[in-house]
């Protein structure tokens, strides 16, 4: 178009005067040839951004589709859409290039949208997602209904995965073996073995389309482990071999922590052997749960013996592995031994946790070695390591029942400075302790701190303030007896006619007749008379003379 539009101005410029008009001509001719030109240009080179961007889309679907974990949730990226009342994903950083986002209709925006929300967890606006798009005809995609049956599976609801299967019979939306392997898991969560085994009989009874791999078996033998029935479990471990079926480590992992959860660590040792010879490697969880399995029988040498194997095949022990050492020392009431594994813990260069220390203390404690225990306890706070408010609490018990106050006030005050919240009953076994030891003074320093902390809502009977009144009584001090007596009117807690006797003759014995007569009044207003005969017969021989407050 240029080259006709110079040659017309050169003839026009050639035969009249009017060359000044056709170059002026061409000059508009150039320009619209060149705008025209890069317009054209510009719609190939978008049209070719979205070809390829669709082709990376759908090859990212399709690689999540035929992923061979059980629990990975398809990924289908949100799109931009026209407006709607369904609430759209943000958009995926990943699938955008040169500023252009994909295409995409409604459909794939309603698909995106169950993805979305079951990804994220909100298993009630997936399945409204769900439903909303079935109302208006449209059936979601055989992804979005495996992110939403994976869903299901994580949130451990049964019935929603049920109805997620029927939704996909209605749509006829054939099950592949992701969704199958799923379905088993959603049942082995909840611990329904009958239900998870006929679902994988289901994917046999489909003659070669849906085939049971490894992930199918091991989501099925995860059912029987996790009711404890190994025996079960290993038939169909039997059973997975003679179909074929490479097992891989999971499956022996999986077997292992079955025998650990029945405590039997000599059958968990004969899973660990088997796997050399399907040639699956052992790994460090494979290792900690044999480990583990030795330290619920308490026997050190097995679970020794073990770790020795798993550092001769290059698998180093973490914080888990000593952790279960520890506590395999600890239940075998060896304490060296735990406290030199847990020192060889810390020459490792592993920072010991909370879990380390309290099973050490907790061991020391259990056989009475208090020394230990408080040595223990000073490296664990040098260390900077705090025990959950569950230790500390088992801990301040454990001192009590050894009968070391000091060890378990220690704790109470350490909980105290770092404003951990101890529980009311472990103040209660306390103050009951320190009562019955013949130590008022101490039973009502921490009841006063157990109403400070808790207040009064927990406390509906005398069941604190007894002890205490009692003990005092013991001590025979009058004052301290009348302060507590005074502090339950006040605070509405219903004195005992036990209380009572003890008061009244604790007053009785220290010549404090007038409250002891008080208190006879006090009791006769609340019990019948039938039950206060004899102390009111005491009573009467109380000279009716006036006494001082008690000193």
């Amino acid at each position: 178009m240029a080259i006709i539009a110079t040659v017309i101005a050169y003839i026009l410029g050639t035969l009249a005067s009017m060359a000044l008009i056709a170059l002026i001509v061409a000059c508009a001719a150039l320009i619209m040839s060149a705008s025209l030109m890069c317009w054209h240009h510009r719609l190939q080179s978008q049209a070719k951004g979205d070809i390829l961007l669709s082709k990376a889309a759908t090859s990212r679907m399709s690689s999540q589709l035929t992923t061979t974990n059980p629990t990975a949730s398809p990924v289908l990226p949100p799109t931009r859409t026209q407006p709607s009342s369904i609430p759209q994903p943000a958009p995926d950083p990943d699938l955008c290039v040169t500023g252009h986002q994909i295409r995409s209709t409604d459909l794939n925006a309603q698909n995106s949208n169950i993805i979305y929300h079951s990804q994220e967890g909100n298993m009630e606006q997936a399945h409204k997602a769900v439903r909303n798009m079935r109302a208006q005809g449209n059936k979601p995609k055989l992804v979005a209904y495996g992110c939403f049956l994976n869903a299901c599976a994580k949130a451990g609801q049964v019935k929603l995965a049920e109805q997620c299967l029927e939704y996909m019979k209605e749509d006829s939306i054939e099950l592949n073996t992701i969704c199958c392997c799923t379905m088993i898991n959603v049942y082995a969560s909840a611990g329904d073995v009958d239900k998870a085994e006929e679902c994988f009989k289901s994917m046999v009874a489909c003659e070669g389309e849906i085939v049971p791999n490894t992930s199918a078996y091991n989501a099925l033998i995860k059912a029987c482990a996790r009711v404890h029935h190994i025996e079960r479990a290993e038939a169909w471990f039997e059973h997975m071999k003679v179909n074929g079926v490479e097992p891989n480590v999971v499956t022996f992992t999986t077997l292992i922590n079955a025998c650990a959860k029945t405590r039997d660590a000599e059958r968990a040792e004969r899973w660990l052997s088997e796997m050399s010879k399907h040639n699956v490697e052992a790994n460090l969880m494979t290792y900690n749960t044999v480990i583990d399995a030795c330290a619920k029988e308490a026997d050190i040498e097995k679970a020794e013996l073990c770790l020795q194997r798993m550092r001769k095949e290059g698998v180093p022990p973490d914080i888990v592995t000593y952790n279960s050492m520890i506590n395999a020392c600890g239940k075998a009431g060896d304490v060296e031994r735990a406290a030199q594994w847990l020192q060889t813990m810390i020459q490792d260069g592993l920072e010991p946790c909370n879990v380390s220390f309290s099973t050490c203390i907790g061991a020391c404690v259990k056989i009475g070695d208090m020394a230990a225990a408080n040595r223990w306890l000073t490296k664990m706070f040098d260390c900077g390591v705090e025990l959950s408010a569950v230790n500390y609490n088992t801990l301040i018990h454990s001192g009590i029942k050894a009968g070391d106050f000091e060890f378990s006030e220690r704790l109470l005050h350490h909980t105290i400075s770092k404003n951990i919240r101890i529980e009311p009953i472990t103040y209660r076994a306390f103050v009951h302790a320190l009562a019955k030891a013949d130590q008022p003074e101490k039973a009502e320093q921490w009841l006063d701190q157990m109403i400070a902390e808790h207040g009064l809502k927990l406390i509906t009977t005398d069941d604190m303030f007894g002890p205490v009144i009692s003990a005092f009584c013991n001590r025979q001090n009058s004052k301290a007896i009348l302060k507590w007596i005074e502090k339950m009117k006040q605070w509405n807690i219903p004195i005992t006619q036990s209380i009572y006797t003890k008061a009244i003759k604790t007053l009785q014995r220290t010549s404090n007749n007038k409250w002891a007569r008080e208190l006879c009044e006090e009791m006769n207003r609340s019990f019948p008379p039938a039950e206060v005969l004899e102390v009111q017969h005491a009573s009467r021989q109380i000279p009716h003379t006036r006494y001082d407050r008690c000193a």
